[in-house]
C-alpha cells in the first residue's frame, strides 16, 4: 500500500503521518512518501510517542529542518524493523 502526502516528490503541503504526543502507532507494509515538513516528511514522532515501522519503505521525503524520511523528537521510542528509508 502507498501512502503520500502529494502526487510528486516536492509538491506536499505536510508531512505523511505525525504521531502525537504520547500515542502509540504501528505502520506495517507501507511505502510512505512525497511527504515535507519542519522534521519527518514521512514519520513525525513527537514526544512520548512509541512508534514500530515495520516492514515499510520510506522514501522520497523532505524535511527543512531534520530527519527528511523520519523525524524522531527526543523522548520519543522509534523501533524499525525491516524498513528502508531512503532519500
Amino acid at each position: 500500500t502507498i501512502v503520500q502526502a502529494a502526487a510528486s516528490r516536492g509538491a506536499a503541503l505536510a508531512g505523511v503521518f505525525s504521531v502525537a504526543l504520547s500515542k502509540t502507532v504501528t505502520f506495517r507494509d507501507l511505502t510512505i512518501r512525497h511527504g515535507k515538513s519542519l522534521s519527518g516528511g514521512g514519520v513525525y514522532c513527537d514526544v512520548g510517542s512509541a512508534v514500530t515501522i515495520d516492514s515499510c519503505i520510506v522514501s522520497q521525503n523532505d524535511a527543512t529542518v531534520d530527519g527528511g524520511g523520519i523525524g524522531s523528537n527526543a523522548g520519543s521510542n522509534l523501533t524499525l524493523v525491516d524498513t528502508t528509508i531512503s532519500p
